[in-house]
């Protein structure tokens, strides 16, 4: 598989969101059923730990 370096503007839109590994395949998308200001702590540390462990990206949708 090649890998090649994500265009400099990447990713196009703010949100809530991390990058990680840029040259993974891989993507952690954790999806809420709760308003923003009641998103519980543990939910965040899954975006965290996503990146950490080698995603490439790691979402928060809502």
């Amino acid at each position: 598989m090649l890998k090649v370096k994500p265009h400099p503007d990447y990713p196009p839109e703010e949100g809530r969101y991390l990058r990680g590994n840029d040259f993974s395949p891989s993507a952690v998308v954790v999806i809420l059923t709760k308003d923003e200001d009641r998103i519980p702590p543990e939910i965040g540390e899954l975006v965290r730990v996503g990146v950490e462990s080698g995603a490439g990206i790691s979402v928060l949708l809502k």
